[in-house]
């Protein structure tokens, strides 16, 4: 039985890191007037309320994007995601990351999402709608390798799991892999729970060849003095340094685009 809603925890710092480096990323990807497919696994609701009582309950949000939304210029893609989303549903709201990529992406691109969890997929399904495109209500891993290679062929697959799934440290790293041979030119994106970082890092080292790790993965409150640098599959690559994410994090990162 699947219990895990993101409200608890929408908003958060790891949030902020996901969908600015996400924003970014599409950004730049859309700038080649080629189209594009955007592929979610664990899509979540979309969008949030953060005066919403399970936002409240955890304050997460407070700790988050309340002290982080002044650390993007106002010209950064994930302010100006931020900006259109509170001017159509108010300053409290938040958009997750299917809402970022949709709001980043032109009539010629396509998106796919999917969400397991019923009334998360239900409440998905209200708040994608205005932007259309396809939605599944099944395993996103599975999603992922029977829809790659998606139409257009040039795209990213975000991979977010809440890993309430412990077979998810090991299965995701084998989905990379096959997505990564039936998808060559694609771009497998995530981030690994905190929590489970020394494991996650171990079963990606084993078990997925495409990712190559060129730096130790550390704790999030120590990554600003052991930055992550990763490659993932083939392709170019942009250099992204984020202002001000060292009071997160990481500040630098590599990513194929």
């Amino acid at each position: 039985m699947l219990s895990y809603q993101h409200i608890y925890h929408a908003g958060n710092l790891a949030d902020v890191h996901k969908h600015s480096m996400l924003a970014w990323a599409l950004s730049y990807m859309t700038r080649k007037d080629k189209p594009l497919s955007y592929m979610e696994s664990h899509a979540g609701r979309g969008l949030y309320d953060l005066t919403d009582a399970e936002a409240i309950k955890t304050g997460e949000a407070a700790q988050g994007i309340a002290r982080a939304a002044t650390w993007f210029s106002p010209d950064h893609p994930y302010s100006q995601v931020r900006a259109r989303i509170q001017a159509k549903h108010g300053k409290t709201a938040y958009p997750g990351s299917p809402v970022v990529a949709a709001e980043c992406l032109r009539p010629m691109d396509n998106l796919y999402l999917s969400e397991l969890h019923p009334q998360e997929f239900t409440a998905l399904q209200t708040n994608m709608a205005p932007y259309g495109g396809v939605f599944k209500k099944m395993d996103g891993l599975e999603m992922a390798l029977s829809m790659c290679p998606p139409d257009p062929r040039r795209g990213i697959l975000l991979i977010d799991p809440s890993f309430e799934v412990k077979t998810d440290y090991q299965t995701i790293p084998k989905t990379i892999t096959q997505v990564h041979r039936k998808w060559g030119v694609g771009v497998p994106a995530g981030q690994a729970m905190l929590a489970a970082a020394r494991k996650y890092k171990r079963v990606v080292q084993v078990n997925c060849p495409c990712i190559r790790r060129k730096k130790i993965i550390s704790p999030f409150e120590k990554l600003a003095k052991n930055p992550i640098q990763i490659e993932i599959g083939g392709g170019g690559k942009a250099r992204l340094t984020l202002e001000k994410m060292r009071q997160l994090g990481a500040a630098d990162a590599t990513y194929p685009l």
